[in-house]
Order: structure tokens, then C-alpha cells, then sequence
């Protein structure tokens, strides 16, 4: 992965696989730390990252407008979420076995990374803890 780093942010491009994001959730999990995900679809109101990283919960995350229906949210999504280094230390291996995951879809597809981690975690006994700041989750872009 090439990062692409911009003042305190590490940006890091997943396109062209259809397993790239989760190939680097499980390289940034095996980091050990803290990881605060922000995806490219999510812009994030003022102060909603230092609420995240103040959180004392091991999983959190912020409800994510739904693109269809948009008055529902996304209470587990990755689009805005923070896992604390303690919940990464305890479950060393649940990006790797969330890979394994499959809906529909080939082991480690995007499309269902964020139900895939949610369904590992929760078997693991672990909960997110949801927080309502403001977020604005950009819409689809129209192909063709």
C-alpha cells in the first residue's frame, strides 16, 4: 500500500481489488494501536473525531446516513468508526477471520466488509457504541 500522507492524515488508496480495503484493515490492525477509520464517502462535522477518540468504549462509531433509504442510519458501518488499541490487543485476529466472512460475495469483499467485522465482533462478545454527531455520507457518483 502506498500512503498518501496529508498533515496528520494517512491516506491510502484501495481501488483496482475488490479485497484491497480489507488487505489493509488487516496490515493496519496487525499494527497494533488504535485505528480510526474515516471512509472516502464520509465527510465528518467538527470535533466528531476528537468525540471518537475521547470514547471509552473499545468499538465505537457514528451512525452513517443510509444512501437508500436516506432517513435510515448505519449503526455499524465503517464508515466513521474507531477501534481502541485495547479491543485490537484482546482480538489480534478478527480482520483476519472477518476476511473469511462471505454474503454473497468472494471472502474479503468491500461491499461487505462492515457487516463482516460487525458479525466478528459481536460473536466475540464486543458491542459498538453509537454516536450521533453529524456526518454527511456523500452520495454514490453515477456511472457510465
Amino acid at each position: 500500500f502506498s500512503p498518501i500522507v496529508d498533515g496528520s492524515q494517512v491516506i491510502f488508496h484501495v481501488g483496482g481489488h475488490d479485497d484491497a480495503y480489507w488487505r489493509l484493515l488487516t496490515w493496519l490492525w496487525g499494527r497494533r494501536g488504535c485505528l480510526l477509520i474515516v471512509e472516502q464517502d464520509v465527510v465528518v462535522g467538527e470535533g466528531c473525531l476528537d468525540v471518537l477518540e475521547a470514547c471509552e468504549w473499545p468499538w465505537c462509531c457514528v451512525a452513517v446516513p443510509r444512501h437508500n433509504p436516506p432517513h435510515e442510519l448505519l449503526t455499524h458501518s465503517l464508515g466513521c468508526v474507531r477501534f481502541s488499541a485495547e479491543l485490537i490487543d484482546a482480538e489480534p485476529d478478527a480482520m483476519e477471520e472477518a476476511g473469511r466472512f462471505m454474503n454473497g460475495l468472494p471472502p474479503g469483499h468491500w461491499a461487505h466488509l462492515d457487516t463482516a467485522v460487525y458479525e466478528t465482533l459481536t460473536r466475540r462478545g464486543y458491542v459498538p457504541h453509537v454516536h450521533h454527531d453529524p456526518v454527511i455520507h456523500l452520495p454514490k457518483p453515477a456511472c457510465g
